[in-house]
């Protein structure tokens, strides 16, 4: 995509739709962020924000209430984010 006025263009790469794997922190991240329950940074760390979206999540969708990030929860939130 390029931005800008004839002689000042800006080139950019997008990659909409783009989503990191759900078994890569930052796709599980962008996921929780996508759906409203995570408003940190989509950085692959964990913190408390992340455990927090993740036992949310859990806890609405019927899986163990805990911050755990296992295969349950993997498929369940590839389900439910249809990916």
């Amino acid at each position: 995509m390029e931005i800008g006025e004839s002689g000042e263009l800006w080139a950019l790469d997008l990659d909409v739709g783009h989503l990191d794997p759900v078994t890569e922190l930052t796709g599980i991240q962008a996921r929780l962020r996508n759906m409203g329950h995570y408003n940190g940074p989509v950085d692959g760390k964990d913190g408390e924000g992340l455990s927090r979206a993740i036992r949310f999540f859990r806890s609405i969708h019927g899986l163990e209430i805990n911050s755990d990030i296992n295969e349950a929860f993997r498929n369940k939130l590839s389900e439910v984010y249809k990916t």
